[in-house]
């Protein structure tokens, strides 16, 4: 019994780790296609690096007015210091920064790794179901063993 919930849980796990890494990332993907007016985005203030190594930049781009744009990254920037990006023009705040492309959308590495997790458990619950089927049809063979008469007869 104990081996059905450990398959089902981890067969839950992997499925929900499929669904986010296919819908999330599509989704993501889809608004990352829209994005097709590059131009350089200036940083006009940095502020970090927290535990984590990550800084907050504040930049802004040119799309008829400016616009304020917040992300973190790895690295080093500095105030003042240009890079490229790309940007829907019909939706200036959904912008993509060139460099970082779909490798880098979180909810397609956290749906392999929800995969990968789920079907690593699921092998590993139905190994041990097939060993508990194992022991109970030895421990069925050594019962059958202990109550089945013997050959040998004593003479009286």
């Amino acid at each position: 019994m104990k081996q059905k919930v450990f398959l089902i849980i981890s067969l839950l796990i992997m499925f929900t780790g499929i669904f986010i890494s296919t819908f999330g990332a599509n989704n993501r993907e889809k608004q990352i296609r829209k994005c097709t007016v590059e131009t350089d985005a200036t940083v006009t203030k940095v502020q970090g690096p927290n535990d984590d190594g990550e800084s907050e930049i504040t930049a802004y781009f040119m799309a008829g007015t400016k616009y304020i744009i917040r992300f973190s990254t790895y690295g080093s920037m500095e105030t003042g210091e240009t890079f490229s990006i790309k940007y829907d023009p019909n939706d200036p705040m959904n912008y993509v920064i060139s460099g970082l492309t779909d490798d880098n959308i979180p909810e397609k590495a956290h749906g392999y790794l929800l995969t990968k997790m789920g079907l690593i458990l699921s092998v590993i619950s139905v190994i041990l179901y097939i060993a508990s089927l194992r022991r109970s049809e030895k421990q069925c063979d050594i019962m059958v063993k202990q109550t089945l008469p013997s050959d040998k007869h004593e003479d009286w």
